[in-house]
């Protein structure tokens, strides 16, 4: 019985070493654990913030093209229209339509070749593709305007440039708006932009 006595003492000395052991183990591991835990929350914290803030700068340089888009758009659309309204000067408005026409392509390039950087490049590609077609458009009308204008072309390259002009106009009043507004919804998702902020 005595042995019995000693082995249980032993055992309870044992356990009781063992917790001793254990929570010594979970302190010092607790103090070595802390440092990390509050490095990699603070490391997550920056981490958000400079998510944040890129985001926000995304989101800003996506708004500003996205409109500097539609302004092309339109001036396009003035610019090459088959009919224009005459206030009072007719080769001084064409002008003005024409510098406004060019001022938007500049625009346009100038602040979407410095923020590309900041949109996939899925969307940059399309982008670029829908600029160039603005791009080209606006050259090919510009040469072919000014050829007419010019009065030195005969009949049938009168006619062909006539009808050249008409064609851009056409392009780009119907066919350009689709490419717009599928990057319109493509912009609408990136800033989540969901149908459920409806009005109603």
């Amino acid at each position: 019985m005595g042995k019995q006595m000693a082995e249980l003492a032993t055992i309870d000395q044992l356990t009781s070493a063992q917790e001793i052991i254990k929570k010594d183990f979970k302190e010092k591991l607790a103090e070595k654990i802390e440092p990390l835990k509050s490095a990699l929350a603070k490391d997550n914290m920056a981490f958000q913030i400079e998510y944040a803030y890129l985001h926000q700068k995304r989101a800003e340089a996506l708004v500003e093209i996205y409109g500097n888009l539609q302004k092309l758009h339109a001036v396009m659309i003035h610019w090459t229209a088959p009919i224009q309204l005459i206030h009072s000067d007719a080769k001084k408005e064409s002008e003005d339509r024409l510098n406004a026409a060019s001022k938007a392509i500049e625009e346009f390039g100038n602040y979407y070749h410095l923020n590309k950087l900041l949109l996939q490049k899925p969307l940059c590609e399309y982008i670029e593709a829908i600029f160039n077609d603005y791009s080209s458009k606006h050259w090919d009308f510009g040469y072919r305007k000014f050829r007419i204008d010019s009065k030195q072309l005969s009949p049938e390259d009168h006619a062909a440039f006539s009808k050249e002009l008409r064609k851009i106009s056409s392009e780009i009043m119907d066919k350009l708006p689709p490419k717009l507004e599928e990057i319109e919804e493509y912009c609408r998702k990136i800033l989540k932009v969901e149908d459920s902020d409806s009005i109603d």
